[in-house]
Formats: C-alpha cells, structure tokens, sequence
C-alpha cells in the first residue's frame, strides 16, 4: 500500500474509531451537493468534451492576474466526511488569517495531495482518487462554480502541476507504467472552466513529480521516459512542447526508489523517495540545475517526506514527514558543495503535527512564504522568514471524520 493511502486510512480511524472507518471503502455518491454558494455548471457532463469558447488561444488570457496582497482563498476536499466528495472553502486574510467561509461544494472524493490553482487564481483542478480531474472556478468574492464533477480522459491522473506562464494550462502527472498509460499529460481549459483539450505531452515510465524551470523547461521525475527501457536516471530536463529530453541524471542510487515531494530552486532540484523496499530509505536526492544536470550527494533521515518546500529566502528547505508526523527545517546553501544539510525538526506551537499531507505556499505578496500543511482535523500555518522556519500552529477545522482534511490548493 502506498504510504499517503495508508496514512489517510490511518486517519479516519483516529479521528472516528473502527465503526465509521468501514465507509472507507463504500464508494461515493455521485450526485453534486451544493449549498447556496456554489453553482454547478450545467453543462458540465464528467464526460463532454465541448469547446465552450470556441478555442480561445491558450497564450490570450481571459483575465488579469490579481492583486498580490488581497483575500484569498483555501480550498480543502474532506474525502471522510459523511458525504466524501464535500470540498470547503476558506479565506486567508491578508495578515494569514485562516477562517471557514461557510461555503462547500461537491465533486469526486480526493484524499491527499494538492489542488492546482492557476496563475490568476481563477480555475482549480485536482487529482481524484478514481484517476478523474474536478475542475472549478473560483471567483474574486470566494462563489465557486464546479465546471467538471469528475473529467474522465485519457490519463488517469495522480497529480496536477498548474502552468506557470499559461492560465489555462495544467500538467496531469498519470504515474502509471507506461503500458497503462503513464505519461505527462496537457489539458487546456476554456475561460469558462471546460475541459477543451488533453494531449498526451510526454510517455513515462511511473512519472511522479514536476516542476518548472524560469525558461519553460521541466524537469521530471521518472523511471524513465518515452519509449525507452528503464536505466539509472530519475530526473529529467524535458521540453514539454517538443517531448524532447535535454537533460538527465540519476541522484538515488538504486531501482527501489518510489517518488514523494519535489521542490525547485533556481540552482537545485530536489525530489524525495519514501520507498519503503530499498535498501537505504528515507532519503532526499538532490540534482543540480546546471547544463547537463549535475547529481549532488543524497540526504537521508527524512521520513516519508510527502512534501518539499524552499524558502523563498534561499536558505531553508521545508519537509513534511508523513509518517514521522513532523516538519523539518533543512539548511540550504546554494554555493555548497553539499547544499542541502542535515534536518532538524521545529519546535511546534500546540503539539506536534498528526498526519501531515497536503502542502501549499504563497510566493508572491507580504505573505510570500506562509505554508499551509494539511493535516488530521486542522490546518497548520508555517512561516519562512530569513535564516529561519517557525511554525505557527494549527487551525482546527473542527471534530469527527467530516473535520480530515486531503487534498489543500490556495490561490496564488
């Protein structure tokens, strides 16, 4: 069992005890629930592929991107609550303030992971337990609008990275093998939040993270990529638009590795293995971004890291341990010969976290380097500050199994 699924099981039983944890299992029920909020595109049929705006340009886009300093909004699946496809929303104030909105709406079930938001802030799209894509619209007064319930395409997707220069552009991450379809996939949304296109970008073998480098280059992780045999490499330098590989290095030693967290500096790449088969466990590999990438001496001691985050200041790297129920401070020194240093855990505000997830930072504004960490029945606030990482603590999301956060997306 993979370690998130199992984590998020191991959730429900703390939160509700073995009576409730047999829904587990059961399914959910397709029908949308709204509250008054929240409309539903009527259109939006999980299987219609309608071009609604008669192919908008993907380069055009259809609004301005928003103020950096504003209200925004946080978006959490509860895949335990009594209906298990429910989704909340909440606002982050200006000064990180986490408050319930009293909004929520329905879509597919989502357990962990993050909900992709795109540039403006305006189209979320997550990654379903079942392989589908949720699509919705959020507008600038939090009313959200669900455009695809559950979007059955090509991949079956496993995680969604929002484009950084393209607003209605997401990258769909189907970590099969490649003989199941495994691939980097492009789905190209209309303005009003439909599905308009999904192409088949790059075959994988078991591709399992990715991230965007400043001249529009990817780098992926993977077994390997196209048609090509599996071998010693797991990082990728690719052209996403040509399916060209420029790149490529292999920075975990072994064939065992199973890949967890990815983060991105301007100088390195990082990426996590939470295998639990290989010989050596828990380790972070870490790649150089220079011309041919270059491989850096591996981490280890880093449990079950499910999420991976630079300070934007340049001299920490955040990791989330799933299984440890712990964050992790990391120095980091770009000139070093050995820039990712040895973990040290942080000393918590009201206890330690309890199953830690889903993970989401702001990048740009006065909270440019506030993190939110979803975790069992709260939301943990965490801070980058030059030369240090403090956290906050957690904001309760209330009792019971309806209170277990999965997948968390924030607006730019």
């Amino acid at each position: 069992m993979h370690a998130r699924r199992f984590v998020s099981l191991l959730a429900l039983l703390v939160a509700c005890g073995d009576d409730d944890a047999s829904r587990v299992d059961a399914g959910f029920d397709a029908e949308v629930a709204v509250d008054a909020e929240v409309a539903v595109d009527g259109a939006a049929d999980a299987s219609s592929d309608a071009d609604v705006d008669g192919g908008v340009d993907a380069g055009v886009p259809c609004r301005a991107l928003p103020a950096e300093d504003r209200t925004r909004y946080v978006v959490i699946s509860h895949p335990f609550a009594t209906d298990r496809t429910t989704y909340s929303v909440h606002a982050l104030s200006t000064a990180g303030e986490l408050t319930d909105t009293g909004t929520t709406f329905a879509m597919g079930r989502a357990f962990d992971g993050e909900i992709a938001f795109s540039r403006d802030g305006f189209f979320g799209v997550v990654a379903q337990d079942d392989g589908t894509l949720g699509v919705f619209t959020l507008d600038d007064a939090g009313a959200v609008t669900v455009r695809e319930i559950g979007r059955d395409g090509d991949a079956y997707a496993a995680r969604v990275i929002a484009d950084p220069n393209e607003a209605r552009v997401f990258w769909v991450l189907d970590s099969q093998v490649r003989t199941n379809g495994g691939g980097v996939y492009r789905v190209e949304l209309t303005c009003e939040g439909r599905v308009a296109s999904e192409t088949l970008a790059l075959a994988a073998e078991l591709p399992y993270g990715l991230a965007f480098e400043d001249d529009g280059m990817a780098l992926l992780v993977a077994k390997a990529v196209g048609d090509e045999a599996r071998g010693d490499d797991d990082v990728f330098r690719v052209n996403l638009a040509t399916g060209a590989v420029e790149s490529r290095v292999d920075v975990i030693e072994g064939e065992d590795w199973i890949g967890a967290g990815v983060a991105l500096t301007t100088e390195h790449f990082v990426f996590a293995d939470n295998s639990e088969f290989a010989s050596v466990t828990n380790r972070l590999g870490v790649a150089r971004t220079t011309r041919p990438l270059a491989a850096i001496a591996e981490v280890a001691d880093v449990e079950d890291a499910v999420a991976l985050v630079f300070s934007p200041f340049g001299d920490r790297l955040l990791a989330v341990s799933g299984y440890g129920d712990a964050l992790f401070a990391l120095p980091y020194d770009a000139e070093a010969a050995t820039p990712v240093g040895a973990p040290t855990q942080l000393t918590y505000v009201g206890g330690r976290p309890q199953l830690p997830g889903g993970t989401v930072a702001i990048t740009r504004g006065a909270l440019r380097g506030l993190v939110l960490v979803a975790e069992n029945q709260a939301i943990r606030r965490v801070r980058f500050e030059e030369g240090a990482v403090t956290d906050l603590g957690a904001t309760s999301l209330g009792e019971g199994s309806d209170a277990i956060p999965g997948a968390i997306g924030v607006q730019p």
